[in-house]
Order: C-alpha cells, then structure tokens, then sequence
C-alpha cells in the first residue's frame, strides 16, 4: 500500500457497538472482508451469493464483514484487467444484516467527493442504514488533487462534532 493511502477508522454510538467494544478492550477479532459484485450482476444472483457467503463464515463467529467501496483510480497508472464497477457497499449491507451479520464496515474512499458531501454519505448510512463502523479510505496517489479532505482530517472533523460519542 502506498503511504498517502492510510487508513483511519472510525466508530459512531446509536446502539452499543459490540465490535468496537472488542477491539477497545484489546480483543482479538475475526473479520472477513467482501468484495462487493459487479454493478451489472442481477439482484437475484446478488442475493444468493450473499446468503451462500454469510452461510459460509457462519461458523466461524466473525465479528464484522468488511466491505469496500472500489473505485477507478486512474493515478495508479495502466492496470492489468479493466475496471468494472462495482454494487455500493451501501446497497448489499442489508442483505447481510438479515443473515444475521450485524457488524459491518465500509470502507469509504474519502477523498474523490469534497466534506459535506462526504457528510450527507455518512449521515445517511449511519442513520438510514445503522453503519457504525467506517475505514476511511485516502487516494492513490500523493501527486493528485483531490477535491475531498485526507481521512485524518474527517475523522478530526467527526470526533470534534461529536465528542460526546466518542
């Protein structure tokens, strides 16, 4: 991984976060991470690969499924296979969720849309679809301009927002 692309990850407080728990308490965890499917994938085949996956990892008390947003990123220069778009991460988390997988993580490129959109994102899916576990993601490339702010800066923006939560 590139240096520019830390990552920083955050929780938010609507329910008692069982998995952030676990890892404040220095617990070790179990997580899976899940490859959303290609956009043009129909909805039938989405939802049976979902429920066949969380059937998959069921004995295996995972504590989280991560789920990243890909995007093209064109400052990594030429890439082997083409770029196919993916289904939102938003999208089949409440696939999941009905298979019993409560905890889930997005992984949330932060940079490529500017603060406040970035803010009406996240409000929506901590509240419309009750996420409480984000990795910001930050860009590929230090030498590109992003119109978004670096991970660390929105995680600050987050936590001074909403200290009490934190």
């Amino acid at each position: 991984r590139l240096k520019n692309k830390a990552r920083y990850s955050i929780n938010t407080k609507m329910t008692p976060n069982l998995f952030a728990q676990k890892i404040r308490g220095g617990k070790k965890t179990i997580l899976f991470e899940l490859v959303p499917p290609p956009i043009d994938t129909p909805a039938s085949e989405i939802k049976l690969s979902l429920s066949l996956f969380s059937k998959l990892i069921a004995p295996y008390q995972v504590d989280a499924v991560n789920l990243p947003e890909i995007v093209d990123e064109k400052g990594r220069g030429k890439r082997s296979s083409s770029y196919r778009p993916k289904v939102q991460p938003l999208a089949i988390s409440p696939y999941l969720k009905a298979d019993g997988l409560p905890n889930i993580i997005i992984n949330r490129p932060i940079v490529y849309l500017p603060w406040e959109k970035q803010k009406k994102w996240l409000t929506k899916a901590y509240t419309d679809y009750k996420i409480k576990n984000f990795v910001f993601v930050g860009g590929a490339s230090s030498q590109i301009r992003y119109p978004g702010v670096h991970p660390h800066e929105a995680v600050k923006s987050i936590k001074s927002e909403h200290k009490d939560e934190f």
